[in-house]
């Protein structure tokens, strides 16, 4: 079996461990670390032998169309490095009978705790803080860089994932109360409440649904603006609400604190108001990195053996 990676951040992953995993499997591996076009790589296109094409999502920027793959010959799966796959076109893959296979919880302790971290920067406003060069003048500034104490707020959690679980668990920590929204029943020791009850008595929100066909339209501009004045957000996804419309409502005063993960991060000190808008480093930690590579290997060599447990078509 040969396993095409492309992937500019694994040479500096692999361990001897991977190595003789990959080898016991007897796994080739042909790596190609420098971005540029699938197409490039000619011997992804010849030869006879049974191959997978192993992607970091990166090295073809969020997009695999079928065109690329469709005529890789004795292709036998596409393996990403993410946990996201709506980036590849799966309509050829599935009709053909090629698995696509993702890995799973890999930055979800990761994730959670950069999601509190932007609710500690957001309550204590350290947004305005910044864009301040942090004023000394606590005479006249303490009014209006006055934080929120955290013990005993409400956080309403939308979508009770592992994300979402791992959210709630550290806000439980910090003696806040916690309830949530899932579209589907969860074991959980949380309460579920109707979505309407999160927004409208939320000192905290986290939506922490996957972002899909599914989830868009279920939070709707008219619910958004149902949350309390002193409410704050804090997303790791923005594209199933109205990012705009909180913008501006922290920019009117009608939303304390609005925090997500910026595609423009230079922008940081242009946002009117409360505003925590960063790179999206969530998930990049030396824990996240060690096992999401963990998990492709694991990946490449299940697919080796016709195996394919986190198929995702």
């Amino acid at each position: 079996m040969k396993a095409f990676v492309f992937d500019p951040l694994w040479a500096s992953l692999l361990t001897k461990d991977h190595e003789a995993k990959l080898a016991g499997a007897r796994v080739e591996v042909v790596l190609s670390s420098e971005i540029k076009p699938l197409s490039d790589k000619t011997e992804l296109y010849q030869g006879s032998e049974d191959r997978i094409i192993c992607l970091n999502p990166d090295y073809v920027d969020w997009s695999l169309k079928s065109e690329v793959y469709s005529s890789v010959p004795s292709l036998k799966a596409i393996i990403t490095a993410s946990t996201s796959f709506g980036w590849i076109e799966d309509a050829y893959a599935t009709k053909n009978g090629i698995p696509i296979v993702n890995i799973r919880n890999f930055s979800t302790d990761a994730v959670a705790e950069w999601s509190v971290m932007m609710m500690l920067n957001l309550a204590r406003r350290t947004p305005l803080l910044i864009k301040a060069d942090f004023p000394l003048n606590f005479g006249s500034d303490f009014q209006t860089y006055q934080g929120k104490n955290l013990v005993g707020k409400k956080v309403g959690i939308i979508g009770l994932g592992n994300i979402g679980s791992a959210i709630a668990k550290r806000c439980e920590g910090l003696g806040m109360e916690v309830f949530y929204w899932s579209k589907s029943a969860k074991d959980s020791n949380h309460r579920a409440v109707d979505l309407e009850i999160i927004f409208k008595q939320s000192d905290i929100i986290f939506p922490t649904m996957a972002d899909n066909a599914e989830t868009q339209g279920i939070i709707t501009n008219e619910i958004l603006g149902s949350m309390k004045s002193d409410a704050i957000f804090v997303s790791i996804v923005h594209k199933y609400y109205n990012h705009d419309l909180l913008l501006k409502m922290v920019e009117d005063g009608e939303l304390f604190g609005y925090g997500f993960e910026d595609e423009k991060p230079s922008q940081f000190s242009s946002y009117k108001g409360n505003i925590w808008g960063v790179p999206a480093y969530a998930w990049c930690t030396e824990g996240s990195l060690t096992k999401s590579m963990d998990l492709f290997v694991e990946a490449i060599v299940e697919a080796s053996k016709d195996s394919f447990p986190n198929k995702v078509n």
